[in-house]
């Protein structure tokens, strides 16, 4: 819940951000899904995902994100059926520091159930 209050609090911290903002990055990682918020257009699926190497920061910092649990929002186009309590998925996301979702889902797939999942922290 921790966890979760931060990235929101991240989160509203990125929504100010000028026209001067750095690029959209894009990332991939696997995790599992935690929450599901809303729906449609709305829909926000919560993630703890594994540690992702190679992480640029707002500034252009690059290092290594440390597994956490974060709320992404999923492309209009990536399957809806993907997004259940539980499930293991792969994924694709944009980081995009000037749009909201700021974590934008763009591809994804699902997992088999028996897949391990490296969700320690490091």
């Amino acid at each position: 819940m921790q966890q979760l209050l931060l990235t929101s609090t991240l989160l509203l911290a990125i929504a100010a951000c000028g026209p001067n903002d750095p690029p959209t990055r894009r990332y991939h990682t696997r995790g599992q899904v935690t929450e599901l918020l809303g729906s449609g257009a709305e829909l926000t699926v919560t993630i703890h995902h594994e540690r992702i190497e190679g992480f640029e920061d707002r500034d252009g910092k690059r290092s290594a994100m440390p597994s956490m649990v974060m709320a992404f929002g999923p492309a209009p186009d990536v399957a809806r059926d993907l997004w259940s309590q539980g499930a293991k998925v792969g994924f694709d996301f944009e980081v995009r520091w000037s749009k909201q979702p700021t974590l934008y889902i763009v591809k994804a797939e699902a997992l088999p159930p028996d897949t391990a999942l490296d969700l320690g922290q490091h």
